[in-house]
């Protein structure tokens, strides 16, 4: 039986987000959802549905759209609040029933839902090492790009078929295969797939948790040849593949052997591609959209990129199995943001006066503080670009930013500071467990001024 929609009223033009006052936004509960007639549990009332239909039986082309208003509102977290449920019964935050359990892949249950962004500024080592301290059942996702790589390309590029790059990602993974999710990408494969597909099975073979692939556009023809080899020759080995925004890439990546589906196309604080590319999709709503076909899939998603604050978490846990979090673990003193110390040894690395050394130099000169300073960099970035690969490739546009963030705590500390914010927020929704939350779970607008938009780099 179909959920029924709240009645729709005349179209308007005018974004109710934008209006002084509140605009109730309603969520159809999972429970609810028919997942192959409804792809939209996240509506305004009263305008969305009505608009959107118009538009498809007019077939009407985009630049009608926009004048006419008719383009669809997409949501951001800080569009929107969880509102409080009447008696709940949490009386603490720290009460022990709380369970954070999550599912990060359909075959794999991590002890609570945030994951550190697979990025070389974020992930490390030592980061793996404290983590796994404080929860042994903790499972990383491993970045592609070894720190240590970073200025040894003199004689060759660095690859993933490399063997600097092999002797790299062995090292790591020896500290502890089983709590690692090794980050893959797709060029390796484009050149000689046969090769790369033996050295993912030599990496399988020491008991890694699994692979990500991982690539800006995730759903594209080649990202998904790669997921169907990998299933083909390691059948019972989690994948996970990304990143995506759209209910059909989900559903893409899915029937391709996805084993779990990173989402998220623009939000990170060190992304540009939505103000160089022009493409994206505002980060709640694409989860909300893509929600009911996980529910009939039972392929988990994870939430890539947004994040700003602990209340951001329990807003995509909505409609997410787990969150990525870049910016704000970057911040750790064990991240793998660079230190100054850091940039001075790779500086040495390079031809003087190159362009990877003038960029180098003149990050270093911009660090406010080098003993409480890291720098944290998009891998689109033009910094990132030139200080692996040693060039920024011909007709390229960079689509990303590298900047110092303060970097005073360790990550047991944030770590926490956010799994108590999570239980906070189920308390308030009269809920013990993420899933528990979910149907009670009621977003209420934000007027205009409601805080700062994902779009811009922070």
């Amino acid at each position: 039986m179909n959920p029924s929609l709240p009645p729709a009223s005349p179209a308007t033009t005018e974004n109710p987000l934008h209006k002084a006052h509140l605009t109730r936004i309603h969520i159809i509960k999972p429970a609810e959802l028919d997942p192959m007639k409804h792809y939209e549990p996240l509506k305004i009332q009263g305008q969305h549905r009505k608009i959107m239909a118009e538009a498809k039986a007019t077939k009407a082309n985009t630049t009608n759209l926009i004048a006419s208003g008719k383009v669809e509102t997409g949501l951001t977290y800080s569009d929107v609040l969880l509102e409080p449920v009447s008696q709940s019964r949490a009386t603490s935050r720290f009460d022990p029933k709380f369970d954070t359990s999550s599912l990060l892949t359909k075959n794999l249950v991590v002890p609570n839902p945030l994951i550190p962004a697979n990025m070389m500024t974020v992930f490390s080592e030592e980061l793996l090492r404290t983590l796994i301290a404080s929860n042994p059942e903790i499972v990383l996702i491993a970045d592609r790009f070894p720190k240590s790589l970073c200025g040894n390309h003199k004689d060759h590029p660095i690859t993933e078929l490399s063997s600097e790059w092999q002797r790299a990602i062995s090292e790591r993974l020896a500290i502890a295969p089983k709590n690692l999710i090794q980050s893959l990408g797709v060029d390796a494969f484009k050149r000689e797939p046969e090769k790369y597909l033996a050295q993912i099975q030599a990496i399988a073979s020491v008991g890694v948790a699994g692979f990500c692939i991982d690539i800006a556009h995730g759903s594209n023809q080649c990202a998904l040849s790669l997921l169907k080899e990998i299933k083909k020759v390691l059948p019972d080995t989690n994948v996970i593949v990304g990143n995506i925004a759209t209910v059909q890439e989900y559903l893409d990546c899915v029937k391709a052997g996805a084993d779990a589906v990173k989402v998220g196309i623009g939000p990170g604080a060190m992304c540009s591609t939505r103000a160089i590319a022009g493409v994206g999709f505002p980060q709640l709503s694409a989860l909300a959209r893509i929600w009911p076909a996980r529910l009939l899939k039972g392929v988990p998603v994870i939430a890539d990129g947004g994040i700003q604050c602990p209340g951001d978490v329990s807003k995509a846990l909505v409609f997410a199995d787990t969150v990525m979090i870049g910016g704000e673990f970057a911040k750790a003193k064990e991240s793998g943001a660079f230190t100054v110390p850091e940039l001075i040894e790779i500086d040495k690395r390079f031809e003087p006066r190159s362009r990877a050394q003038q960029i180098i130099e003149a990050k270093i000169k911009e660090c406010p503080d080098p003993a409480h300073y890291k720098l944290y960099a998009g891998q689109a970035s033009e910094f990132f670009q030139l200080i692996y690969n040693g060039v920024l490739r011909e007709g390229v546009t960079p689509e990303g930013e590298a900047r110092w963030r303060e970097c005073p705590r360790g990550i047991v500390e944030i770590y926490n500071e956010y799994l108590t914010a999570l239980a906070s927020s189920l308390s308030y929704r009269d809920s013990y467990s993420i899933g528990e939350a979910r149907p009670k779970s009621v977003f209420i607008g934000v007027s205009a001024g409601g805080g700062h938009r994902e779009n811009s780099v922070r």
